[in-house]
């Protein structure tokens, strides 16, 4: 029979289990690393709203320009004089939208559907068109300034597209 010294009896003490200074220790180092990785996801999930948001204004602003530049330059003409202030749009869900030209106007812009094709995410969009006359030349330039406030941070969002339209046709 072998005599255990003191010290052989008090590393098999510690041997068996983990003390509460290295189980705290250990939770602190996975709340960190849990920290981090949320913070990335959520980081991740901001960046691809912001995207989907930016797309989709470009998206429709895009295509006020494109049926602005479809409208007959008589009407776009009497727009800029004022004779004439709105004009009728459509976006994508098909729906008509008046906008006046140098008022400001606000769009409930589908971003999601459901199965049955009903809307379950819009986004305000904010839109001002402003035609005006193009001194010396038969033209008209175009200008529209359209905004948006991202959801997650409340961060306005601003930009514009500007174009000229003339008399010339193009082809």
């Amino acid at each position: 029979m072998s005599v255990k010294s003191p010290q052989q009896c008090s590393s098999q003490r510690h041997s068996k289990g983990y003390s509460l200074l290295e189980i705290i220790i250990a939770m602190i180092i996975f709340s960190m690393v849990t920290v981090g990785i949320l913070r990335g996801v959520l980081q991740a999930r901001s960046m691809a709203e912001h995207t989907i948001y930016q797309s989709s204004a470009i998206t429709v602003a895009t295509g006020f320009i494109e049926q602005i530049k479809a409208m007959a330059y008589t009407e776009l003409e009497s727009l800029a004089n004022g004779s004439a202030s709105e004009m009728v749009f459509i976006i994508a869900n098909g729906e008509e939208n008046t906008v006046e030209n140098g008022i400001e106007t606000s769009l409930a812009v589908p971003l999601d559907a459901d199965e049955e094709g009903e809307t379950t995410l819009t986004m305000d969009l904010n839109l001002l068109v402003n035609i005006s006359p193009v001194t010396g030349i038969d033209a008209v330039q175009v200008d529209l300034l359209y905004g948006f406030i991202l959801p997650l941070t409340n961060k306005p969002i601003t930009s514009s597209i500007s174009t000229i339209v003339s008399d010339v046709p193009t082809y």
